[in-house]
């Protein structure tokens, strides 16, 4: 998988987030987006299947140069469309145009919390648009495309990491056709550094190994049908847990 930039910086600011403490320098060009690919290529011994846009910068705020760049990868470099991964903070008019326009790549969202009061915290985004809006685009998304969408939740030490906020986030996407990505937060210094109205700054710590076990057991209970799911794969070690939970839908998917 390789992961890269849409934006130099990143203005959302996210409180975990090293790219949301230095502020948005500028967004890049197509030929910025799609050069990233080619450099690691060159040195790279293997073949690159799949790309995901999660590294520095909100992918959907500079929608147009990303859009285009996922074609020129899909058509000129012969990645796959389905391979190709824009991953979100949650820009709910960006998910619906998204949509909108049929494209045949794929989303994720960074959901991060169950409530809009702790995402509020953590993710500023959330204050414009709130955990309703953005879910319900979630929810257009998988049902005009017919393909499941990604949800990523990144445990936090005491902020999101609760067996209550694990029920939520099963209660939350029930009806969503979803693949649930659970993953540990990994501290940097400059995450380290509370920023400007940021209430929880240097708090953000990675859960514990115990409450991490005790959040992927309890989503692991059930199923949207109500069945034992036994399809989790651990990935790493017991206390860098990245989890890749599919919820199964009602209806026949295609993604």
């Amino acid at each position: 998988m390789l992961s890269i930039s849409a934006q130099a910086g990143c203005p959302l600011g996210c409180t975990f987030c090293v790219s949301g403490a230095m502020g948005l320098l500028r967004d890049l060009s197509v030929a910025e987006i799609v050069g990233q690919y080619a450099l690691v290529k060159r040195v790279s011994a293997g073949p690159i299947t799949h790309i995901e846009f999660g590294s520095m910068g909100e992918p959907l705020l500079n929608y147009d140069a990303v859009i285009r760049a996922c074609y020129l990868l899909a058509e000129e470099v012969r990645v796959a469309p389905r391979q190709i991964l824009i991953a979100t903070s949650g820009l709910a008019p960006e998910i619906e145009r998204f949509t909108q326009e049929g494209h045949p790549f794929r989303l994720a969202v960074s959901l991060n919390a169950t409530t809009d009061e702790i995402r509020s915290r953590i993710m500023p985004i959330n204050r414009q648009y709130a955990l309703a809006r953005l879910l319900d685009a979630a929810q257009e998304y998988t049902r005009r495309t017919r393909r499941r969408i990604t949800l990523k939740y990144m445990l936090l030490d005491g902020v999101n990491d609760t067996l209550a906020d694990a029920e939520r986030l099963k209660r939350l996407t029930r009806d969503i056709p979803c693949e649930i990505e659970v993953f540990p937060f990994v501290p940097s210094r400059a995450s380290q550094a509370s920023s400007p109205g940021n209430d929880v700054g240097s708090a953000c710590r990675p859960s514990s190994v115990e409450r991490t076990r005790a959040f992927l057991a309890s989503m692991n209970e059930e199923t949207m049908d109500g069945s034992a799911s036994p399809s989790r794969q651990q990935k790493g070690e017991e206390d860098e847990q990245r989890v890749a939970m599919p919820r199964h839908a009602r209806r026949d998917e295609q993604g």
